[in-house]
């Protein structure tokens, strides 16, 4: 009896993908181990017509040549901006290299590196790979953040979803401070004729940070307004790019955003873990797309911190694992 799922292994583009397939429901996730283990295609059926969960990319050369603008980027060892690549520690400076924005060092250290397949596997009931990254296999980490880590990367299709499960562990002598956050970018509205007006976003969160040049000054303000996504609202003439904060959790302990393609009756999902304790909201510009970015600590935590701010900011102790999991739900309205 065949498979209900199926992973394959393939070359497209001149870039390695591994491909998982749902054969029953028609639905595939496209990955590239290589290019920082981003998943860059999540397409589904839906009442016998493709549909792109994911915002793909126009083609895999303009993915490579910016691993941040699509896909399921994985930011780590801190999310989004580092003022100045400054940062300091248990009394300790460190220094990232700049790569936003000025002076500002952006998006971690490992979504432009590439990752190892650890395991690829197919069965009656989902399909997965699992990738890991080394840091001691990268001298210029070490460089950066001295703090020697081991991560892995598994993604999972099964029952109309995908999910990535993340874990860290620190493989140093020393406390290890870290965040992470996920970037992905979900197509919005799902259909490409359905109107702006007709998609409804919902982010269950209950404040914002404040931000002074993409910076959270350390003052966190209540949801209002445009702020105000908890019951849901058109996307049309959305624009964000901000920090939520004081996220809701339903009773399973899931926080759960939502792109709701009225036109046609179908739903994206994003169910993130207790751990993911931040979202940052971003509608990427004359795009129709929207990133809701679960992340452990805000943009720029290890220096609020020093601060005193509380950002939440994870402190691993030598051998121990971090795990977080977003999982990606595609279901009718």
């Amino acid at each position: 009896m065949p498979l209900s799922y199926t992973v394959q292994e393939s070359e497209q583009e001149g870039v390695a993908v591994v491909e998982l397939c749902d054969v029953v429901r028609e639905q595939r996730a496209r990955i590239a181990p290589g290019l920082g283990a981003t998943c860059f295609e999540y397409r589904v059926n839906h009442e016998g017509t493709p549909r792109h969960v994911l915002e793909p990319p126009p083609d895999l050369a303009s993915f490579a040549a910016r691993l941040t603008g699509y896909g399921t980027p994985i930011l780590f060892p801190f999310p989004n901006r580092i003022r100045d690549g400054k940062w300091t520690h248990r009394g300790r400076t460190h220094q990232f290299a700049h790569s936003g924005p000025g002076r500002n060092h952006i998006h971690g250290l490992v979504y432009n590196r590439p990752w190892q397949i650890e395991a690829l596997a197919a069965t009656a009931d989902a399909a997965v790979c699992a990738m890991t990254f080394d840091s001691l296999d990268h001298d210029e980490i070490g460089a950066q953040y001295p703090f020697p880590f081991q991560l892995v990367a598994e993604y999972t299709l099964q029952d109309s979803s995908l999910s990535l499960r993340f874990s860290a562990t620190n493989v140093g002598e020393e406390v290890m401070p870290m965040g992470v956050g996920f970037h992905p970018y979900f197509s919005a509205p799902i259909a490409s004729n359905t109107e702006p007006a007709d998609c409804l976003i919902t982010v269950p969160a209950d404040a914002y940070w404040e931000l002074d040049t993409f910076l959270p000054t350390g003052d966190i303000r209540d949801v209002a307004g445009d702020y105000d996504l908890r019951e849901g609202r058109a996307f049309d003439g959305m624009r964000f790019d901000d920090v939520f904060t004081r996220v809701i959790l339903d009773d399973d302990r899931l926080s759960r955003c939502i792109v709701d393609d009225r036109g046609i009756g179908l739903r994206t999902v994003v169910e993130s873990d207790a751990v993911f304790r931040e979202f940052v909201v971003y509608t990427p510009p004359g795009r129709r797309s929207i990133c809701f970015e679960p992340y452990t600590c805000p943009t720029d935590a290890p220096n609020l911190a020093a601060r005193g701010v509380n950002v939440g900011l994870i402190e691993l102790q030598p051998e121990e694992t971090f795990t977080g999991t977003m999982r990606i739900v595609s279901e009718p309205a």
